[in-house]
């Protein structure tokens, strides 16, 4: 069991400082934390600023924005002490309800806006620069792990999105780099298993954890949790039957027979956020009420993705959190090009039943999936 999911209080409202004091307990790098921004400066450092709000956690992500000091994009003019911090924060978000997402999540949920900001805090931290890694352990795949790198150059930003079976790089999408560009992964695999497998946390389960990598050391960031190790059951080596076409991206698995999914391609109301719509098993979330999305990624049984640009799409996965989420939190997330399951013309009449009709578009697909190779067919 998890000892902070068995009683959230454990994380003292703040659960990135909380984690981050433990794991350096443990003897694990992690940067400075301080007590106040006061503190960090007299020590000369750079400081930033990491929100916090207790659901962060075993939650939605990305609600919140951290920064480093002064930070005019979230009206951050002034920096003496937190709680000026905090007022700045909120006043500025404040500024336009319509794109704040901490407003959009409490509206979703009918929850108290005054209790959230309440709730809400930020940590001081050190802020260390370098070579940013995310690292997640495959859900039903054993020794299988995803890892993404993102870091500044004079040439402009880098990213990449690997998959790692048995430590060798097996895929990878977004710019290529040469072969010693990841010669840490190997050892942020290791400490992202010491770290899975300190007391406090469960092992079987496969949470985010971010690091960052300057002058040859790992330090620890963050650990978010997403969904349990389920190991498959099947190697996937028959030949596609009539009407199946390969899945180009899955993660999770399926019973070998495959499973039958109800999956909403498009409504107009997700724009504004009804949760009572998404009751399908999946979706494919075309809309841009991101939030709505982040809330039912870890209830959803597939999510589907529909993409005509691979790298792009996984550019995103590196750098945005609701795009991570979409594919680390549901039970399968798979990735594919547009048309090779539904055709031009079948998304052109799902999306006016959508826009138009203003009804709930929706296909039956059969999916089945070892979690490394998957077959999908269109039922209707």
């Amino acid at each position: 069991m998890d000892y902070y999911s068995q009683n959230p209080d454990r994380l003292e409202g703040q659960p990135k400082r909380t984690i981050g004091d433990y794991v350096a307990q443990n003897g694990i790098l992690v940067p400075r934390r301080f007590e106040t921004i006061q503190e960090a400066k007299d020590f000369g450092v750079k400081v930033f600023l990491r929100s916090e709000h207790p659901q962060e956690y075993d939650g939605a992500s990305g609600l919140l924005n951290s920064f480093d000091l002064p930070s005019p994009d979230f009206g951050i003019t002034k920096s003496s002490s937190i709680q000026e911090v905090k007022k700045q924060y909120f006043a500025n978000e404040e500024k336009d309800p319509t794109r704040s997402k901490y407003i959009r999540y409490c509206n979703l949920l009918g929850l108290d806006q005054d209790q959230f900001k309440e709730e809400t805090s930020f940590s001081v931290w050190e802020y260390i620069d370098g070579v940013n890694w995310t690292i997640v352990a495959d859900s039903s795949v054993p020794d299988r792990y995803h890892a993404m790198r993102y870091h500044e150059t004079s040439g402009g930003r880098v990213l990449r999105y690997s998959i790692i079976d048995n430590l060798e790089i097996s895929k990878s999408y977004g710019k290529n780099l040469p072969r010693d560009a990841d010669e840490s992964i190997e050892d942020l695999i290791a400490l992202y298993e010491e770290i899975r497998h300190l007391d406090h946390f469960d092992s079987d389960h496969c949470p985010i954890m971010e690091f960052q990598t300057q002058e040859g050391k790992n330090y620890f960031l963050q650990y978010h949790r997403t969904r349990d190790f389920v190991q498959s059951t099947f190697t996937l080596d028959r030949e596609m039957e009539e009407g199946e076409v390969l899945i180009p991206f899955v993660r999770g698995a399926t019973p070998e027979s495959g499973e039958t999914y109800r999956v909403i391609v498009h409504t107009k109301d997700f724009s504004t956020g009804d949760l009572s719509l998404d009751n399908l098993d999946g979706a494919y979330d075309i809309h841009t009420n991101t939030v709505f999305s982040e809330i039912q990624t870890r209830k959803r049984t597939v999510q589907m993705i529909a993409t005509k640009y691979f790298d792009f799409d996984f550019d995103k996965v590196v750098t945005s959190h609701i795009s991570r989420s979409k594919l680390f939190k549901p039970q399968i997330s798979i990735v594919h090009h547009k048309n090779d399951l539904i055709p031009e013309g079948k998304w052109n009449q799902l999306m006016n039943i959508g826009l138009q009709e203003k009804k709930t578009a929706y296909i039956t697909v059969k999916i089945v999936s070892d979690g490394k190779k998957g077959y999908m067919r269109l039922l209707d």
